[in-house]
């Protein structure tokens, strides 16, 4: 078994066993004591109880994040660092996701209490806008990373060497940050094919497909949890719906990567119509797939339901063919990251970042 292979086999898992939690919470409801404590109007009481869930999600993720960010790439050389170093980044990581849940938690609860669905449903929107808003600023936090100003680039350096960088912001107000990595692996023509495919993302339009399809993924999944949960008044009510909004995206994890596919393939279509030439944007797009999971082929079907960012195989034969193309750039893992503002379980439980810090916001990208 190959690095790919564990890690995909590592996310099944990860995702298969969120999935089976958050259906045996919806058929046999939260624990007794979680729901009599939150029925209490008291603050106090609501984050004691947010508390307690957002520390038993970190306790059933540890497993899942050793394996993903520690023995994994040990195992098979992709880098080495030792538990306790490992430990204190992942804590940091851990801190800022969790005060950002909280925070998104509270503010669902008023905003339910204060307007109803209605309320609830704005607050989701307004807090999937102030996550793509602070994104470069939360990426930064949990992962440690340092950042300078190139041109028009912030190059970051991680120790993660899989990290991709990215779009990142609202559209309109994008940032792109470019790994530390990619001026050393890529060519001077490599690099400028790279950044030139990047920047079609948002002169197409990909990048706001994506945003906006993300966003809409996510505020249509509350709607309609929302109709067969009880609501968000209090946290036992939200951590329900939260299990609901598990399930959705589960199904947004199946349903999304097709048209984030499209967004990949359309930015490769896009650069070499705008000038980059085709060898440099394929040598580039094969070193860099090296820094991830280094598997340039896959079958049809383990593409279709498990990858949103197409294998080098495929993306090689549909340029050297000139196949156009229209997607919704990175939509399946901006869904991930913007399910923050309800609990996301599976916000860093799939193959491509658990137990992986550093990708924990700025998810892995083509």
């Amino acid at each position: 078994m190959n690095y790919a292979r564990a890690r995909l086999l590592l996310g099944i898992s990860s995702v298969g066993t969120w999935v089976v939690l958050a259906t045996c919470g919806i058929l046999f409801g939260l624990p007794a004591g979680w729901v009599v404590r939150a029925a209490e109007p008291a603050w106090s009481a609501q984050v004691a109880v947010l508390i307690r869930v957002l520390l038993l999600y970190i306790g059933l993720s540890l497993p899942f994040d050793l394996l993903g960010g520690w023995l994994l790439p040990a195992r098979y050389d992709r880098w080495q660092q030792s538990l306790p170093s490992y430990l204190m980044k992942w804590g940091r990581g851990v801190l800022v996701q969790s005060v950002v849940m909280l925070g998104c938690a509270l503010s669902l609860i008023a905003a339910t209490r204060f307007a109803g669905g209605f309320g609830a449903g704005y607050m989701l929107l307004a807090l999937s806008l102030a996550l793509l808003a602070t994104q470069s600023l939360l990426a930064r936090a949990a992962a440690r990373a340092r950042a300078t100003r190139v041109g028009k680039h912030l190059i970051w350096e991680s120790a993660d060497p899989g990290f991709s960088g990215g779009w990142v912001g609202l559209p309109g107000k994008e940032r792109l940050i470019q790994p530390a990595s990619w001026r050393a692996l890529l060519s001077d023509d490599e690099l400028r094919a790279q950044e030139l495919r990047r920047e079609q993302i948002v002169r197409t339009g990909s990048r706001s497909r994506g945003v906006w399809l993300a966003i809409g993924f996510q505020l249509l999944g509350f709607c309609l949890v929302w109709q067969f949960s009880k609501g968000a008044e209090n946290a036992a009510d939200l951590t329900s719906t939260a299990l609901g909004m598990t399930l959705w995206n589960f199904l947004g994890l199946l349903i999304l990567p097709t048209p984030s596919r499209a967004g990949v393939y359309e930015a490769d279509d896009a650069a070499r119509r705008a000038g980059a030439a085709q060898e440099d944007l394929i040598n580039g797009i094969r070193k860099l797939d090296r820094l991830q999971e280094d598997e340039s082929e896959r079958s049809d079907g383990v593409e279709l339901i498990f990858h949103p960012v197409p294998s080098v195989g495929h993306r090689v034969r549909r340029l050297r063919a000139g196949l156009a193309a229209r997607g919704a750039h990175h939509a399946t893992r901006l869904a991930l990251f913007l399910s923050w503002a309800c609990l996301g379980f599976l916000s860093r439980a799939v193959h491509c970042n658990a137990g992986r810090p550093e990708v924990w916001v700025a998810f892995p990208s083509d």
